[in-house]
């Protein structure tokens, strides 16, 4: 997404932070290659954890064009490519059950990614519980009470430590929803049904 100018206000936050750890792990890393216009004037302010900068650099941060933090070519794209793939978690099986919850509106995570993975964790036969929370971002949090798919999330865990049944999401055609616990079929959830032949 970087390549194509279509970044997300927060993915651009992750990618100038992740860029900045890259640099300091690999000295000989150009972040001119990456970063131009606003980024490059502003990039101390912008990378500031604490202190009078970081306002300075929320501002800029929001401000910032697409462009502005990009690879400036295909080389600089394949050198942050294999950076951010040698970082990755292993393509391995899993050796645990895993549950992932993500949200139809996220702005870093973009859904599609993770039904890619769960898709590939699927095929290689791991047991993976799934949901996609649709609800409202004002709906997440009531008062005191806990969002839904937080509360999903403590049951599975605890669910885990007594050894009840696990629901495998990759064995059918049905996964978790938001909300109430509705059941929707793979079909609601963009891609994995059709990558998984169900």
């Amino acid at each position: 997404r970087a390549r194509t100018g279509s970044l997300t206000i927060d993915q651009r936050k992750v990618l100038l932070w992740s860029m900045t750890s890259l640099s300091r792990q690999h000295p000989g890393l150009n972040l001119d290659d990456y970063r131009r216009g606003a980024v490059a004037q502003d990039w101390d302010a912008m990378t500031k954890c604490f202190g009078a900068d970081v306002r300075r650099g929320e501002v800029a941060i929001a401000e910032m064009a697409p462009e502005d933090l990009a690879p400036s070519t295909p080389a600089a794209a394949v050198v942050l490519d294999n950076l951010v793939h040698a970082r990755a978690l292993p393509d391995v099986p899993l050796s645990a059950p895993l549950s992932v919850v993500n949200d139809a509106d996220d702005t870093v995570v973009d859904p599609q990614w993770n039904n890619e993975e769960i898709t590939k964790a699927c095929r290689r036969g791991d047991t993976i519980s799934w949901r996609t929370d649709v609800e409202a971002e004002a709906q997440k949090t009531k008062g005191s009470q806990l969002a839904s798919s937080t509360a999903s999330q403590i049951l599975w865990l605890a669910n885990r430590f007594t050894g009840s049944p696990l629901a495998n999401g990759c064995s059918s055609v049905s996964v978790s929803s938001a909300g109430a616990g509705a059941v929707l079929s793979t079909e609601d959830v963009p891609g994995v049904a059709a990558a998984l032949g169900l």
